[in-house]
């Protein structure tokens, strides 16, 4: 299994989910850069989203607006990818299906 984490910048979430190893890649449209360092996707999100100002502003859709004048760089998603071990540890459980403390 894959254990992968990215910032879903439409809600403004941090998501993670699991994909088998036999899928062969990671279920996303879009480009992706894959990197095992879980804080570089966390600090984009702190700095790129939570931090930056400009995040809520509203463009004045003008031409010749500071906004209009840059070209915006393509889309690439920054995703933490992991492999977990194949073994599942034997956890005990309660009659109520929670994990017995």
């Amino acid at each position: 299994m894959i254990f992968y984490c990215w910032h879903d910048f439409q809600v403004r979430q941090l998501r993670f989910s699991l994909v088998s190893k036999s899928h062969g890649r990671l279920p996303f449209g879009c480009e992706t850069k894959q990197t095992t360092d879980l804080s570089s996707v966390i600090e984009q999100i702190v700095h790129g989203d939570w931090l930056n100002e400009q995040y809520f502003q509203k463009c004045c859709k003008l031409e010749e607006c500071e906004c209009h004048l840059k070209p915006e760089p393509p889309f690439v998603l920054l995703v933490f990818v992991a492999c977990l071990n194949e073994q599942v540890p034997n956890i005990a459980l309660n009659p109520d299906g929670c994990a017995a403390g």
